[in-house]
């Protein structure tokens, strides 16, 4: 088998997992050419409510969402570890497995807009390139205005 050279990263709670959700992973998918796209649930989302479904049943909710997707894997990264979701300690140890891989994070623009209140922003900008999907403004999607030198694209959606 060969390895991934271009992995997708989509965290969330899923909670539930929805059809906005599996759009936007085809649409990332085809958009960067990934070899895989992990959605990662995360076990304790550390910036806002607990999560109504326990994260056993949000897991098996994201493997029954991709089942018909051989390049979709539901990842249980989060979980396994335990504690507080971090998506820093998650790209970190996704860069150990897959070393020459290329990373990609995929998130709606409210979260790229509040990334610096994440945990090691920068950390997450060195890791990975940001791929934002626009959400949907008064006039229309919403600009993607990167950083100087911050790797970002934006997502088209159908």
């Amino acid at each position: 088998m060969t390895p991934a050279r271009r992995i997708g990263v989509f965290g969330g709670t899923f909670d539930p997992p929805h059809h906005g959700h599996t759009a936007v992973a085809r649409a990332a998918r085809e958009a960067l050419n990934l070899d895989r796209l992990e959605w990662v649930v995360s076990a304790t989302p550390p910036h806002r409510a607990a999560p109504i479904a326990d994260v056993f049943d949000r897991f098996a909710m994201v493997t029954l969402a991709t089942l018909d997707e051989p390049a979709m894997i539901p990842s249980a990264r989060e979980i396994r570890r335990g504690g507080s979701s971090f998506m820093i300690d998650t790209l970190r140890e996704l860069r150990a497995e897959a070393a020459g891989a290329e990373l990609f994070l995929i998130i709606g623009a409210d979260s790229y807009d509040d990334l610096d209140n994440w945990r090691d922003p920068a950390g997450i900008r060195a890791v990975a390139q940001l791929a934002v999907v626009p959400r949907l403004g008064a006039n229309g999607p919403q600009a993607l205005n990167p950083r100087p030198g911050e790797r970002a694209v934006a997502i088209e959606m159908p």
